[in-house]
């Protein structure tokens, strides 16, 4: 499982998958654009299976909610910044706008000391926990609960972030459990029945083939459980 905020054509150009074999493919998945995206590898292809995406509505619900943060920080503090609005589900707040990062997308070695230092010439003391602070109570005004993230450059704010991604990847992992060991359960009890193992057999193929695999399996070890 790989959790960035990148997006997918930024990974390898799109073409990290066919780095893997088809059956490796089945055990890769993708939490991407912090929060938005969950992705997982469906016939050669990168597949979302999970989003978070608001409407138009909700979308400029984040915009204003990030304006108003860029006024409160310019007219109360005097820290100038620039929005980054084109995100699918947050918007980017440039607090070094003098620092150009050119190609490199990541946070430079001694971006974390240089805010420090500019949040604090304009007398947001308690650096990155009071301007996070200053994100959430904004989005509260609009009636919005937000994420908001800094990796130095960039305060992100938004409905999700990377932490959601895991917690989708964490949801569906343990759906696919229940849903085995109803299977599991199912196969067992119908083995456990009158049934002759034919009639069992044609039955696990009308719900389910997968369950025809293991059905052989099944039926020897309860048939030893019982001797």
């Amino acid at each position: 499982m790989i959790v960035s905020g990148t997006t997918y054509d930024k990974i390898a150009g799109g073409k990290f998958h066919t780095y893997f074999t088809e059956e490796e493919q089945k055990n890769l998945f993708f939490g991407l654009g912090r929060g938005a995206y969950n992705y997982q590898i469906t016939d050669d292809r990168p597949e979302i299976f999970a989003s978070m995406i608001p409407d138009q509505e909700g979308l400029l619900k984040i915009h204003d909610i990030c304006y108003a943060i860029h006024v409160k920080l310019l007219w109360e503090y005097g820290l100038k910044t620039d929005i980054v609005f084109s995100r699918p589900n947050y918007c980017k707040i440039d607090l070094m706008v003098e620092n150009d990062r050119g190609d490199q997308l990541f946070m430079q070695g001694d971006e974390v000391e240089h805010l420090r230092q500019i949040l604090k010439q304009h007398g947001i003391e308690s650096g990155l926990k009071e301007l996070i602070g200053i994100a959430e109570q904004t989005g509260e005004k609009f009636g919005q609960r937000v994420s908001a993230t800094c990796d130095a450059k960039y305060l992100e704010v938004g409905i999700s972030c990377k932490s959601d991604n895991v917690d989708v990847f964490l949801r569906d992992s343990k759906q696919k459990e229940s849903q085995q060991r109803t299977a599991h359960s199912g196969a067992m009890n119908l083995l456990r029945s009158s049934m002759s193992y034919m009639e069992v057999t044609a039955l696990c193929i009308q719900r389910n083939r997968k369950q025809v695999i293991s059905l052989m399996c099944l039926r020897l070890k309860e048939t030893a459980r019982r001797q």
